[in-house]
């Protein structure tokens, strides 16, 4: 099957009927070029809607004509395109991994009609083909795009907006923020540097004018900053500078579809205080669904995944990096983790009192007990005199956020009181 700009070609009548099938194209469908025989006689003709029985006829004329089946790229066949690619990202969802299942089926904003919003999403033909092709061309590719975009999108339906199209505008901007390595292997692994992910979200940014983007989408990828969000796994992959082509390979031909479809109305201008807005809060749901997604690849394979990931999820929440307006409503629907939820923010908040801000480090990270000074601030009233501590091996972050603590001689800090309340945090049950 090969998708161009204005049809569907196959290669013979086994794969014509197999798409006819998958994409339930019966009565819709309709030939662009009519069937012939070796002395030129018509025998299917062309540009009439194909109904079941003469797509069997078709099936039965394998060896006896001449032409190559070629489809046109009508408003019904792109329609009926938009609504598989709505299914298989349903599919994602009722097949999901323990955290995004959680998002979807305990959301707190009460909204529950995420199949209608995420259908919606696919708005314009230009977007429906490119990721169609995406979908039959590079399966695996797609699959990462579409987490990312549900991770997005469950961020923001956790609680209510007054903006319009937030939703869709969060599920789009998921979509499409990685789509620039859509031709590399760095998606694979996850980037985690904060530089190399804001300079990929520009990349992603200034493509999407092909597809016809709605502008908070387009402006939440060009402006977002996630400098901040550089994850420390030891060996972390850089992006290489002269890497990308963006004008070759897969993205060739985005944009390049006729734009049967409807189009979005207007999104407003920059200027534009609703605009604004849910330009502030796309860029929040892209930053936790990136980090949510880039942890959950670096976690593959290890014990207790999910837990981890809820751990540093409100570690990293409570030390100011992604607003608690999100992340305290999507850990609150992980139960079953809400007393190390509640201890890891109460080392947290310890670790904030720091008057350098940034110093205080809990130590050991499992089960902490005494607070270290990272930043040796011998002159800080908090400084324990004679009693430091000599650390033989370096230590992670919690969080994966941060700089390790090296190996060295470190200044106790009286803020270790603080962490007693951790032995009195019991899970709160409510009664019925």
């Amino acid at each position: 099957m090969i998708i161009k700009k204005d049809e569907i070609e196959f290669k013979d009548s086994s794969d014509f009927y197999k798409f006819i099938f998958a994409n339930d194209l019966y009565g819709v469908v309709q030939l662009k070029e009519p069937i012939q025989d070796s002395s030129g006689n018509v025998m299917v003709k062309e540009g009439i809607s194909l109904n079941e029985s003469t797509i069997k006829k078709i099936m039965n004329l394998e060896g006896k004509h001449i032409s190559i089946l070629k489809i046109i790229l009508n408003k019904g066949v792109v329609e009926k395109l938009r609504i598989r690619l709505a299914k298989e990202t349903f599919e994602v969802v009722e097949k999901s991994n323990k955290f995004l299942g959680h998002l979807y089926e305990n959301s707190k904003g009460g909204t529950n009609n995420y199949r209608g919003i995420i259908e919606n999403s696919f708005y314009n033909s230009k977007i429906v083909m490119f990721l169609f092709r995406l979908l039959m061309e590079n399966k695996p590719f797609f699959d990462h795009i579409i987490n990312l975009a549900l991770l997005s999108l469950g961020a923001v339906i956790q609680t209510s907006f007054s903006v319009r199209l937030i939703h869709r505008h969060s599920f789009l901007a998921g979509l499409f923020f990685d789509i620039s390595l859509v031709d590399t292997d760095y998606w694979k692994v996850g980037v985690s540097n904060g530089n190399d992910l804001t300079n990929i979200s520009k990349m992603s940014a200034s493509l999407l004018g092909k597809l016809n983007m709605a502008d908070p989408v387009v402006q939440a990828l060009n402006t977002l900053d996630l400098q901040k969000l550089d994850m420390d796994f030891g060996e972390n992959l850089r992006i290489e500078a002269g890497k990308f082509d963006l004008s070759g390979g897969s993205l060739t031909k985005m944009g390049e579809y006729e734009d049967a479809g409807s189009t979005e109305e207007g999104s407003g201008s920059e200027e534009d205080p609703e605009v604004s807005r849910a330009v502030s809060i796309i860029g929040e749901a892209i930053k936790i669904s990136k980090f949510i997604q880039t942890l959950e690849k670096k976690l593959e394979g290890t014990e207790d995944k999910y837990e981890k990931l809820i751990i540093s999820f409100a570690y990293n929440s409570e030390k100011g990096l992604f607003l608690k307006e999100f992340a305290d409503l999507m850990t609150s629907t992980f139960k079953e983790f809400e007393v190390e939820v509640k201890k890891v923010k109460h080392i947290a908040s310890v670790e904030n009192e720091c008057i350098f801000k940034d110093q205080a480090w809990a130590y050991p990270r499992n089960n902490p007990t005494q607070i270290l000074c990272k930043g040796r601030k011998y002159e800080c009233k908090h400084v324990e005199p004679g009693w430091d501590m000599n650390i033989i091996s370096r230590k992670e972050a919690i969080g994966y956020i941060g700089t390790k603590l090296e190996p060295g001689q470190y200044p106790k800090c009286k803020l270790e009181a603080k962490l007693k309340g951790l032995d009195s945090i019991k899970k709160t049950v409510k009664k019925a």
